[in-house]
């Protein structure tokens, strides 16, 4: 895991107020669920919340940006992902405003992915070639 456990525990602290919050390694970094959502994630003592189009404008007003990683095919952006002003981290009532927004993101987004009425997972889904289609015959 590329966070600290001091920086880990610092944002369990500062994250109470939200209840049950669960911090396990992902990516190789560490996400932050909220009822079993994600809705942040730590790389290198830097969190990372989940935004939308709308909330974008509060991270660029305080100067930062979004996730960015090096692949061996070259630079990348996680652009629903957006590090945290760092001042937050003394701000405790504000940084749970802006965790809030980023649960509320992630929510949104869980929901939209349900509603579809498509299954999450393979679970009960027939292999593939096992489908009810029916082969053609030569002739």
């Amino acid at each position: 895991m590329t966070a600290s456990a001091g920086f880990i525990e610092l944002l369990k602290d500062l994250l109470a107020p939200l209840g049950v919050i669960m911090i396990r390694k992902m990516f190789g970094g560490a996400g932050v669920y909220a009822d079993g959502v994600v809705f942040a994630f730590i790389d290198q003592d830097a969190l990372f919340l989940k935004t939308d189009e709308a909330g974008r404008a509060a991270f660029e007003a305080a100067g930062m940006g979004p996730f960015t990683y090096t692949t061996k095919h070259g630079p990348g952006t996680l652009p629903s992902y957006w590090r945290m002003p760092e001042r937050l981290l003394d701000e405790p009532d504000e940084m749970v405003e802006w965790a809030r927004r980023a649960i509320g993101v992630a929510c949104r987004g869980s929901e939209s992915k349900s509603s579809s009425g498509k299954p999450r997972s393979s679970k009960g889904r027939k292999p593939a070639g096992q489908g009810t289609a029916t082969k053609k015959k030569r002739s």
